[in-house]
């Protein structure tokens, strides 16, 4: 880890952190906490031991702002060095109302947004963009939880998911009342991802956990899907969201917000964003592809599956050498 790396990993303990406490502090104002709250308030100090400041630095970084994606380094990036503002539309409103997720807008519907997208448009980006816009705020504890890890067989509860969810970045809750408890007072923000990657007999199963944030708990959340899945026609409180396919100004802001490669190749990368390649490039990760294997490209590809195989043959040539 690097030095700039495990301070940013500090810098996101003493977030999440600090969001307890001003959670601790807006919930006893005015009225008597819980005592089971304040005690295990107590327990989340943070370490002064390098080591351990490390480990859990290590921890945050790797589930929260470092994302892997396709580059001749193969190396992490940092969530704010990668996410591109993804434009959602509003699939319940007859107007097609649109929204930009940057650093300013948000979602406004307090139930439970369905994120609707295709592969590799940038759905699981979206939620770790969310949960560290809402770190920053320091008002709830934003929660990934990844729908494919559960062992669904179990029946557990979302408290049951939530409790195993803190517990698996540091912060151990002794009883799911207090974890009711936070969820019923908005303190806590589940960010459900990859509904679509459930098997199809465990479904129903997930429906249910995800319904009860809102109808048992009065929280909002988030889910993640692809087109067409169980989730986006099975619950009455919810909105769904369509990520849009990108722009060319997407893609050139793609481009130029790549850390990776230099100016030069970037001024080549955009002009040679010819109108057919508009009609490939509609996704983050077909950007990506793109960007990779341009220096080894023959010609423009025409259409998404050349791209792919473009992709193929540079990766089966660098496993050779």
């Amino acid at each position: 880890m690097t030095i700039i790396e495990a301070y940013a990993g500090k810098k996101l303990i003493d977030l999440v952190y600090n969001s307890f406490k001003n959670i601790i502090s807006d919930l006893s104002s005015g009225r008597k906490i819980k005592l089971e709250m304040q005690s295990l308030f107590n327990e989340l100090i943070i370490t002064e031991r390098i080591e351990d400041i490390e480990l859990s630095a290590s921890k945050y970084v790797d589930k929260l702002l470092k994302f892997k994606t396709i580059n001749p380094e193969n190396t992490f990036i940092f969530i704010d060095d990668i996410y591109t503002p993804l434009t959602l539309r509003d699939l319940s409103n007859k107007n097609n109302t649109k929204i930009i997720i940057d650093e300013v807008n948000v979602i406004s519907f307090n139930k439970i947004n369905c994120i609707i997208g295709k592969a590799g448009q940038g759905k699981t980006t979206l939620m770790r963009k969310l949960a560290y816009r809402e770190l920053l705020k320091e008002e709830k504890i934003p929660l990934i939880i990844i729908l494919r890890d559960i062992k669904w067989e179990s029946n557990l509860s979302l408290l049951d998911v939530i409790k195993y969810s803190l517990k698996h970045i540091g912060f151990p809750f002794k009883n799911e009342e207090t974890i009711a408890f936070l969820l019923q007072s908005n303190k806590i923000l589940p960010l459900f991802d990859g509904f679509d990657e459930i098997k199809y007999e465990d479904r129903s199963k997930a429906i249910n956990l995800i319904e009860s944030c809102y109808q048992t708990y009065n929280s909002t959340c988030y889910v993640t899907t692809r087109p067409n899945t169980e989730i986006t026609t099975s619950i009455s409180s919810s909105k769904n969201w369509l990520i849009e396919d990108l722009s060319k100004g997407d893609v050139v802001n793609i481009i130029n917000d790549n850390k990776t490669i230099d100016g030069e190749f970037k001024l080549e990368l955009i002009k040679s964003l010819s109108y057919g390649l508009k009609e490939i490039l509609i996704t983050p990760i077909i950007v990506d592809i793109y960007i990779y294997t341009y220096p080894s490209l023959d010609s423009t590809p025409n259409n998404s599956i050349e791209l792919y195989k473009e992709l193929f043959n540079v990766l089966a040539k660098n496993m050779i050498n």
